[in-house]
């Protein structure tokens, strides 16, 4: 069934001039069912059939009724009361038939009520008042209009909506933008809705678009800058006893005992965790004393001293000095033995012998050699390290990087007389050399060597002369993943 509703809607924006597909697009804002549309147009457009004239039918025509004969009046006489008889009254008045008058008084109200009744209830448009028959449709000026609507020609009519709205029961809405100015920097206009801008992992929403952070991670900036907050900067230099924090440098409390001074010589003034945020300063007083014995703190960089038989004082050793059992940080080996002497980075065998025999100075070196026994050929390369002295004996350390063992060709030509075929022969290398990786290769040893057995040791190692002593363990207190 067509809706009634849409085609008065229809019939409207026709009046006033709209073609179909405006009027269509029009309907569909106002929130009217597509097909609903469609089928009001349909409606609209069909011809209407053409009607036949109605067969007029006239009333037959009532004939007046005949008057009945009137008698003459009697001749009145000057005298009617003499001429009575006692006790008589005289006749009433001639009068007209009763259904004559009774009919005539019906016709002439008919007419009356007709023209009283149009003349009261017929509608006056514009008096201020709604009458019968008064609809917004028909007479707006009284009944007025819906929403916006304007009254054209006694009908109120939708008006026109501008580039940016929509007709909405009879009225015009903004939509809420029409392009991306109407929304905030960070949305843009989809369909007349503001909606939110989707970016990428290091972008970020303004001007209605995706822009690129200047930086998300340390690497998008060059090697002296550091990403903050998306943007790269230079880390400052931060001095001595200070460190870095959110790209400020701050102080520690205190970096050493010194920073911890309070001026007072009965106090020890200690640094807790020095050049730590969690750095503090202690200032307790120092126990008393009668010598300097009674004042070790088991501090070797310090030394202790019992001052004036009072109070103990315990002083940073700076200077360079034997046998003391300390070794500041500005001495080596050369001029205080309580230091460590400096490792040597060899590259030959001569080297390591050297350092061997100068007391066994700390060194290291990566050395392959070879070596044959009976016609079988070891092909060795170790890493060796000086480690120091342990009392008289040098502490010699082995590892044992890559070992490989093979037949000489006088021990093969051997094996072949013996009636070996060449693949038994092979086999028996491998498995020769298998247990002699499983012996050797990625093990280690240290002994404790006296410097002279040592450095005999390596010098034959240097002419191609050396093995491992069978009796090396016991001889030389050797411990490690190799025995």
């Amino acid at each position: 069934m067509v809706n009634q509703e849409i085609i008065d809607y229809l019939k409207k924006q026709k009046k006033r001039g709209y073609d179909d597909e405006e009027i269509r697009n029009m309907s569909i804002r106002r929130g009217y069912d597509p097909g609903e549309i469609d089928e009001a147009l349909d409606h609209m457009n069909a011809p209407e059939p053409v009607k036949q004239p109605e067969k007029v039918e006239y009333p037959e025509p009532v004939p007046e009724p005949k008057p009945e004969p009137v008698e003459e009046p009697e001749p009145v006489k000057e005298n009617p009361q003499e001429e009575l008889s006692p006790g008589l009254e005289p006749d009433p008045l001639p009068k007209f038939p009763i259904h004559y008058t009774a009919i005539t008084s019906f016709i002439v109200l008919l007419v009356l009520g007709g023209a009283g009744f149009f003349f009261f209830t017929m509608p006056v448009c514009g008096n201020g008042a709604i009458e019968r028959g008064e609809t917004i449709e028909t007479c707006c000026l009284d009944a007025g209009c819906l929403g916006d609507q304007i009254c054209e020609e006694s009908g109120c009519v939708d008006p026109i909506c501008g580039e940016c709205q929509y007709l909405e029961a009879h009225s015009c809405v903004n939509y809420e933008c029409c392009d991306d100015s109407a929304c905030a920097d960070s949305m843009k206009c989809e369909n007349n809705v503001c909606i939110d801008i989707t970016c990428g992992e290091c972008e970020y929403a303004a001007n209605y678009t995706c822009m690129k952070y200047e930086c998300c991670t340390d690497e998008d900036c060059n090697g002296t800058e550091d990403c903050v907050n998306n943007k790269c900067i230079i880390p400052p230099e931060c001095g001595a006893c200070q460190y870095l924090e959110n790209y400020t440098c701050k102080s520690y409390v205190c970096c050493e005992n010194e920073y911890c001074e309070d001026s007072n010589p009965a106090t020890i003034d200690i640094c807790v965790n020095p050049g730590t945020v969690n750095a503090s300063c202690t200032n307790t007083e120092r126990p008393s004393c009668q010598r300097d014995e009674d004042c070790d703190d088991n501090n070797a960089s310090t030394m202790d001293i019992c001052m004036g038989g009072t109070y103990c004082s315990s002083i940073p050793i700076t200077y360079c000095k034997d046998n003391d059992g300390y070794c500041p940080e500005s001495c080596d080996y050369s001029d205080d033995n309580d230091c460590e002497k400096e490792r040597v980075e060899c590259s030959g065998i001569n080297c390591f012998i050297e350092e061997a025999e100068d007391d066994c100075n700390p060194a290291n070196l990566t050395y392959a050699f070879t070596t044959e026994r009976d016609g079988i050929i070891y092909d060795t390369e170790a890493y060796y390290e000086l480690r120091g002295l342990e009392g008289d004996d040098c502490l010699f350390y082995t590892f044992y990087l890559d070992v490989d063992l093979t037949y000489s060709d006088d021990l093969i030509q051997t094996k072949l007389a013996q009636n070996m075929t060449q693949q038994e022969i092979d086999n028996e290398i491998d498995d020769l050399e298998d247990d002699y990786e499983d012996d050797y290769e990625d093990k280690d040893k240290l002994c404790e060597y006296p410097i002279d057995d040592l450095v005999d040791v390596l010098r034959d190692m240097r002419d191609d002369d050396y093995m491992v002593p069978d009796d090396e363990e016991d001889d030389y207190d050797c411990t490690g993943s190799i025995y």
